[in-house]
């Protein structure tokens, strides 16, 4: 019975420990199974993920070529636009504030009538030109000049070369100088103001309400006449660089131009005979500007003038994509019959360079003067679609 008894218990135990591996083994082999197919199941799931993002590149890659298509088309399609102000605020108003010793010297030495306030809108679409003068023909004009030959002995294209013109507009506000901004608003803008200051300590506050009147934000601003300045970062603007050209030539001498933080520039003060001048270079989208800022005073002989200017042109020539000559220059270009007139336009367009305020920017009584200019070079294109504009505010 004893014998029996044992012999059970190892049957017993023998049978559970065979069910027990084999319980194990199952168990593993399920294990094994369950692991399989939850490896099969990510496997599929990552190549239906890599397919799905495979997908998703394809379409940013194609969204992307699409989008570089349209604005391709667009590029082609529409105008670029560079929008330039000039605005000479009538100084009737502005004379009342400064003292009565200092008008009456200004008054002496300038004899400034009333003056109308002019605006430029300028739009183009262009690619870099450049325009270089070859040595020979510089050694030619040498040549002519210390030989004593003058326009007249010239060749004929070259004496009878009449400048080219651009319609110049009119507006009466404002209210229409913002409307033509926003019309442009969509494009690439450079906007640039000219303003006949005369004394920015007097009537800097004047300029900020002009500012604040024209509802887009101005890129270059170019004040003349602002008189002596002993610490120009006193007329800082927010948001804007200054330069001042600490001109002396007499009182009413002195140029500021304001360039708006974010455009890239470089810049010096340059000599032309006796008047201090900005040179300014700067990089707009994709295109380069030059700008050449000056007040000649009409204390300054125009014939010394004029000879300096042509030898300045000669000798540092502005041949970027966009070229503007601006400024207070008191010479009037609507004195036809005048020969300081003609030979300054015919200089100008012996260099390229067309007027784009053609109107009368001064009035005195029924006759009016055009003594504030800006000169343009640059390609047919941008001068096609030009639109000068005077404000009579």
């Amino acid at each position: 019975m004893t014998d029996f008894t044992i012999s059970q218990r190892e049957f017993l135990e023998s049978l559970f420990l065979k069910l027990n591996t084999t319980i194990e083994e199952k168990a593993t082999e399920i294990k094994r199974d369950i692991t399989d197919k939850i490896e099969n199941f990510e496997n599929e799931n990552n190549w239906k993920d890599k397919q799905l993002k495979r997908k998703i590149n394809s379409i940013e890659l194609e969204n992307k070529r699409i989008n570089k298509q349209v604005l391709s088309l667009e590029r082609k399609t529409r105008k670029n636009n560079i929008v330039i102000f000039v605005e000479q605020l009538e100084n009737e108003n502005w004379a009342d504030k400064l003292d009565e010793d200092t008008v009456e010297q200004a008054e002496s030495k300038t004899q400034h009538p009333q003056i109308q306030p002019q605006v430029t809108t300028l739009t183009k679409k262009t690619k870099r030109q450049n325009e270089e003068h070859s040595i020979e023909d510089q050694n030619e004009q040498k040549r002519q000049k210390s030989e004593g030959i003058t326009k007249d002995k010239m060749d004929p294209f070259i004496r009878d070369f009449k400048v080219k013109t651009i319609r110049t507009e009119e507006l009466e506000t404002t209210d229409e100088l913002n409307k033509i901004i926003s019309v442009n608003a969509n494009y690439e803008n450079l906007k640039v103001l000219h303003l006949n200051i005369r004394s920015i300590q007097k009537n800097f506050e004047e300029l900020e309400i002009l500012l604040y009147e024209i509802s887009h934000e101005i890129d270059i601003i170019l004040l003349t006449e602002t008189w002596k300045i002993e610490n120009p970062e006193l007329y800082k603007l927010n948001g804007y660089n200054i330069i001042y050209n600490d001109g002396n030539y007499n009182q009413n001498d002195g140029v500021v131009l304001l360039i708006k933080e974010g455009l890239h520039f470089d810049y010096k003060i340059d000599n032309l005979g006796p008047i201090k001048v900005i040179r300014a270079e700067l990089k707009v989208f994709e295109h380069h500007v030059d700008i050449l800022c000056l007040y000649k005073s009409p204390a300054l002989d125009s014939n010394e003038f004029l000879s300096e200017l042509e030898y300045y042109l000669e000798a540092k020539p502005l041949n970027s994509c966009i070229n503007l000559i601006l400024g207070d220059i008191n010479i009037d270009l609507l004195s036809g019959n005048n020969n300081i007139t003609n030979e300054y336009l015919n200089l100008m367009s012996e260099h390229n360079f067309e007027s784009t305020i053609n109107k009368a920017t001064r009035i005195n009584g029924e006759t009016g003067s055009c003594l504030d200019h800006i000169f343009i070079k640059t390609t047919n294109e941008i001068k096609d679609n030009t639109i000068p504009i005077i404000l009579k505010k």
